[in-house]
This record gives structure tokens, C-alpha cells and sequence, in this order.
């Protein structure tokens, strides 16, 4: 470090002087870079405990800021993606900031306002700081150009004094002012010859005082935070400068003494800046390494919304550990940053291309789901109602291939339409409910049959009673569902007393008891399944006669021709007649089954 260097540094007056000087020609702080909002929130409210100098607040703040709108910018995306997943239309998308966000940028402007006038309160000072040292210049050359006194030294020390007090300057007058007033200092001292024994106290008092900055100075190659030992030197240069003249023989020694203590603190700054250059090169790298993966989602197109949000979340990922790596030389990164973003933002450029024609394809959904509605209306007032309800269904089914509508309207269009479908069917639950009345009244009136048929006297039984109970039976009309089964066991087990009461061949018995069965049966919700096993069973075993029969006939043409072989003959054509006459009756069955089906 030169002595122009120090001197640079000893002129600036003001801790924004010095913040300016050390930003201009040293880039001395590592960036904090945060991995998560929540990290650069907890970061942000720490610096608003420890800090109090607005300067250094606010530039610090200043830093975070664009981190901050980064993860606001993520959240705000990952927040569109799922409102437009849901449904949401892409202009009615609204997001707003989490208290931790708003209060940030509350606190942000709040410092950035209390900067703002801090600076235009500094340059108001400085004007009038100003004002104040060319007075005090004034008054010091015509205290030097008048008389010599006793008070003459209080006096001109009072002025120092007073110039020591007075603020910082315009950097544009600094060296004016202080080549003047150290030459007035020097003329006072170099004139006053009957003050010299005064003037070589006053050296003395200022070398002890400034080996004393010095010790200070030098303890400064031990700090260990870089930017803490350059402020805390500035300020040591800033006291030293005011300090005035040592004896003659000391001045060139403790200025080198304060400068092998600076060159120290800056030797330890140049260290330390090298790390920083080999960890930007490490950074660079990782990023290097790092882009290819980022720009292969520049060929990336999905149908699916799924992917889309898939995708979408890795290249979040992505995005946080591009910050976590950390920052770069900016002249030697050959714009990686720039590529990084460049894909980045194409990638949901096309998300957002997706979404519209989403959009579109959903306007269209709405179309047709209206169109259905318009269908649906036409059926409230249907004389059909059976038709009307069928009709319905079929659009249910319909309205459901249809697919999404956008989200602002879809519960809306979704409660018309549910709204007409309601109403068609209440109308068939008023004609059910009109049904179940009638339902209970056929309910008594079976019931009355029921007591009637039990209550027949055996010697009346005939088979004409027998039609005409089944005729007032079918007359009567539908009962409740839950009574059915029921009832209609009970009328068949008194028919069925009925008919074991005629005098009638049992093989006639067989059909009038198939009969009322199956009269009965005729009615009930499961009749087709009933009379499709009846068949079965029937025509089942017709098959296993037939095959039986046929067998023992085939078996005759083996018989010898002998007495018991005769017998044995008859015996098995006196079985296949007794099967022949089963199949009869079976068959007889089946017609009994059809004329009541037909």
C-alpha cells in the first residue's frame, strides 16, 4: 500500500466517505448469499439488531434485495402453477406476500427513506461544515497577522478546537482545506518563537498520542474480519491526521511505524481477496458444470399438466442450488448467469404458452358443457318421464367425458346443470312417491287375498278356484319392493295347499303348481334370472333322461335271445317308458313356462 493510498483513506471524513472508498477500490466482503427466503429473512432482521449506522444497514439490505424478489418471483411461479392446476385462469391469478416478505420490504424502505435523508442531511452538514472551516481559516490568519499576546496560543487552540469539531466536507474541498489550515498550524508554530517551549509540549503531547494509535493500528493484523480492521484503520488515520505535528525528529519514524502497521492490515486484505478469487473459480466451475443440466429443458413440451408441474419443480431445484454455489468473477464468467436465466425463463414461457392453450381447450369444454345444459333444459318439461331420466343420464355420461372448464365458472356451470338434473328426477320421485300410495293399497288388498285363500274350506277346492284366485292375484297390481318376496311366498304356499287339495292326476298338480309359480314369479325384480335357471334345470335333466334312455336302448341290441335275457329286456324298456313319460311332463313344463312369458 502506497502513501498516496493512506492518504486517500486518512482524507475520507465520514463513515460514507469511507464506505464509498473501500467499495470503489476493493471488493473486500464475501456476499451472504441465502439458500431459502427464510434464511435471507432471519439474515435480514439480524442486521437490523446489530447495525446501526444507516449507511451500512442500508447496503447491506440493498445486497439482499434482489435474492429476495428471486424467491418471490419462484414462489409467485410455483403459486401460479398450482392455481392454474386447480383450474384458475392465468389473468384472474392474484399473489400476494407472507407478513415475513411484506415486513422486510417495509423495513427495507423504511431504512432506504432514513438513508435517503441521512445522505441529504450529510450534504446540508457538509455545506455548512464548509462555511463554518473557511471562517475558522479566516479568524486564524488574522489572529497570525495581529499582535502576539499572552492569550494568542489559547486562542489559536481554541480554533483548532473548533476545527476538530466541525464536521466533514465536500470531498472536492478536502485538500484545499487542509493544505490551508496545515499551513497556518505550521506558521503559528514555526512564528510564535516566544511560545516555543509551549509549541514543543504541544509536539510531545501529540507523539505520545499518536504512538498510542499506533499500538492500536498494529493490534489490527490480528483481526480476523477484514472489513472491521479497514474501518476501525480508517478511523485511526481520521484521529491521526488531526493529532498535529510531533517533534521534528519523530515525524518520519512514527509515520513509518503507522504505515508498517497499515501495510500489515492491507497484506492480510490481499490474502484474503485471493481466497475470494479462488472461490469464485471454484463457483465458476460448479456452474460451468451445472448449465447443461438447466438447458435441457429448452426441447421440453408436455400435454400433461402433471409433467409440467414435474418439471417445473425440478428446475426450481435447479434454480436454488445455482444460488447455493454462491457468486462468481463477473468479468471471467463469460455470462453464465445470463445463459442460466436465458433457459430459465424460456422454460416457463412455454409453461405459460401450455397454460393458454389449456385455456382454449377449456373455453371449449364450456361451450360444449353449456350446449348440454341447453339440451338438459329441454327435458324438464318432458310428458315421458322414463325418456326424460334416461335422457339425463346419457348427458351425465356425456358431461363427464367432457373434461375441465375453467376453474372461475366450472363450480357455476357445474350447479346449473345439477340443478335441472335434480329437478327431473324429483319429478320421478313425485311419480314414485304417487306409485308407493298405491303400492300400500295393493298391500292391503293382497293381503286380504292371502286371509281369503287360507281361509278356503278344502272341500271347495277346484282348479277353477285355483285360476280365479291367480286372476285377482295379477289384478290387484304392484306392492312395495320389501314386501314382495314375502307376499308372494305366502299366496304360494296356499295355492299351493290349494292344489294338493284337487282331485286331479298329480301330474296336472305339477303343472297348475308350475303355473302359479310362475304367475307369481312373473312379477318380482329377478322373474328373467328365475325362469332362465327354471329352464335350465329343466331342459338339464330332459338332456340326462334322453342320454339315458338312449344308452340302455343301444345296450338291447346286445341281449341273447333267452329267458332272462327277455326279462331283463322288459325290465329296461319298462325304465325307458317311465323316463319317456318324465320327459313328457318336463316338456309339458317348459310350455306352461312359455305361456306365461309370452
Amino acid at each position: 500500500m502506497n502513501l498516496e493510498n493512506i492518504d486517500q483513506l486518512a482524507n475520507a471524513e465520514d463513515n460514507e466517505n469511507y464506505t464509498e472508498a473501500i467499495q470503489n477500490d476493493f471488493e473486500i466482503e464475501q456476499a451472504f448469499v441465502p439458500t431459502t427466503k427464510a434464511e435471507l429473512l432471519a439474515h435480514a432482521v439480524q442486521l437490523h439488531h446489530e447495525l446501526t449506522d444507516f449507511v451500512i444497514l442500508f447496503n447491506k439490505l440493498k445486497k439482499l434485495k434482489p435474492f429476495l424478489d428471486d424467491f418471490i418471483e419462484s414462489e409467485k411461479n410455483i403459486a401460479l402453477d398450482n392455481f392454474v392446476a386447480e383450474g384458475g385462469d392465468v389473468d384472474g391469478f392474484e399473489y400476494k406476500l407472507d407478513a415475513d416478505t411484506m415486513h422486510f420490504e417495509q423495513q427495507f424502505k423504511a431504512v432506504k427513506e432514513s438513508f435517503s435523508k441521512q445522505q441529504a442531511q450529510l450534504v446540508a452538514n457538509k455545506e455548512r461544515n464548509l462555511t463554518t472551516k473557511q471562517d475558522i481559516l479566516k479568524r486564524m490568519r488574522e489572529l497570525l497577522d495581529s499582535e502576539e499576546d499572552n492569550l494568542s496560543n489559547t486562542k489559536f487552540k481554541s480554533l483548532q478546537q473548533e476545527w476538530k469539531a466541525t464536521g466533514a466536507v465536500a470531498p472536492a474541498y478536502v485538500q484545499e482545506l487542509w493544505a490551508n489550515y496545515n499551513a497556518l498550524v505550521n506558521r503559528f508554530y514555526n512564528n510564535r518563537s516566544i511560545f516555543y517551549e509551549l509549541k514543543e509540549l504541544d509536539r510531545k503531547k501529540n507523539l505520545e498520542a499518536k504512538i498510542e494509535l499506533c499500538l492500536k493500528a498494529e493490534a489490527l493484523s490480528e483481526e480476523a474480519v477484514i472489513p472491521k480492521a479497514l474501518k476501525e484503520l480508517n478511523d485511526i488515520h481520521q484521529e491521526y491526521k488531526l493529532l498535529g505535528p510531533v517533534p521534528q525528529e519523530q515525524q518520519e519514524t512514527i509515520w513509518l511505524r503507522l504505515k508498517q502497521a497499515t501495510d500489515a492490515v492491507y497484506q492480510n486484505k490481499r490474502v484474503y481477496d485471493e481466497q475470494i478469487k479462488a472461490q469464485f473459480a471454484a463457483n465458476l466451475q460448479l456452474k460451468k458444470d451445472m448449465l447443461p443440466q438447466i438447458q435441457a429443458f429448452d426441447v421440453f413440451e408436455s400435454d400433461s399438466i402433471q409433467e409440467w408441474n414435474k418439471q417445473s419443480e425440478q428446475i426450481t431445484a435447479l434454480k436454488e442450488q445455482w444460488f447455493k454455489i454462491g457468486a462468481v468473477d463477473k468479468d471471467k464468467s463469460s455470462g453464465i448467469d445470463k445463459l442460466f436465466w436465458t433457459s430459465f425463463k424460456s422454460f416457463f414461457n412455454r409453461k405459460e404458452q401450455f397454460y393458454k392453450q389449456l385455456d382454449a381447450m377449456r373455453n371449449a369444454n364450456l361451450q360444449k358443457k353449456e350446449n348440454l345444459i341447453l339440451q338438459a333444459e329441454a327435458f324438464l318439461q318432458h310428458e315421458d318421464i322414463e325418456q326424460a331420466i334416461n335422457a339425463i343420464k346419457r348427458m351425465q355420461a356425456d358431461w363427464k367425458k367432457v373434461g375441465p372448464t375453467p376453474k372461475k365458472v366450472n363450480e357455476q356451470v357445474f350447479l346449473k346443470f345439477k340443478t335441472i338434473c335434480d329437478a327431473i328426477f324429483e319429478k320421478k320421485r313425485q311419480e314414485q312417491v304417487s306409485k308407493e300410495a298405491a303400492y300400500s293399497e295393493n298391500l292391503v288388498a293382497k293381503k286380504a287375498l292371502c286371509d281369503q285363500l287360507e281361509s278356503i274350506n278344502t272341500v271347495d277346492a277346484n282348479p277353477l278356484l285355483v285360476s280365479t284366485m291367480m286372476e285377482a292375484w295379477g289384478s290387484i297390481g304392484f306392492v312395495p319392493s320389501s314386501a314382495l318376496l314375502t307376499l308372494n311366498k305366502r299366496f304360494n304356499d296356499g295355492l299351493d295347499k290349494l292344489i294338493d287339495e284337487l282331485a286331479i292326476e298329480p301330474s296336472e298338480k305339477v303343472k297348475l303348481k308350475l303355473f302359479a309359480q310362475m304367475g307369481l314369479v312373473k312379477d318380482t325384480p329377478d322373474a328373467k334370472i328365475i325362469v332362465a335357471k327354471k329352464e335350465q334345470g329343466i331342459k338339464r335333466r330332459i338332456k340326462e333322461l334322453q342320454e339315458e334312455g338312449d344308452l340302455l336302448l343301444n345296450n338291447l341290441a346286445f341281449f341273447a335271445k333267452s329267458k332272462n335275457a327277455d326279462v331283463l329286456k322288459n325290465e329296461v324298456e319298462a325304465k325307458v317308458a317311465v323316463m319317456n313319460l318324465e320327459i313328457k311332463t318336463l316338456q309339458e313344463q317348459l310350455k306352461v313356462i312359455a305361456e306365461v312369458f309370452q
